[in-house]
């Protein structure tokens, strides 16, 4: 069941994320508030906790912290 719900939230969020009007903006609220619960009961964690980082997001933000260390050389 919370499987289903957090599957059904990931395509909710890719449907919604123009949020151009007052019911997709609705529409996309809940369906982040579903996703954040249904993953926090699945994987016993915050999407937004170290663990649940993994290579390649760790990889992205290495690239994106040599960028902007780069960019303040220049200045």
């Amino acid at each position: 069941m919370l499987k289903s719900l957090y599957q059904y939230s990931l395509v909710a969020l890719e449907k919604l994320d123009s949020r151009d009007t007052f019911t997709k903006r609705l529409g996309y609220k809940f369906a982040y508030k579903l996703y954040i619960r249904s993953y926090k009961e699945l994987f016993g964690m915050s999407p937004y906790d170290k663990r649940a980082m993994d290579d390649n997001d760790r990889y992205q933000d290495y690239h994106e912290y040599k960028i902007r260390m780069s960019m303040d050389d220049e200045f």
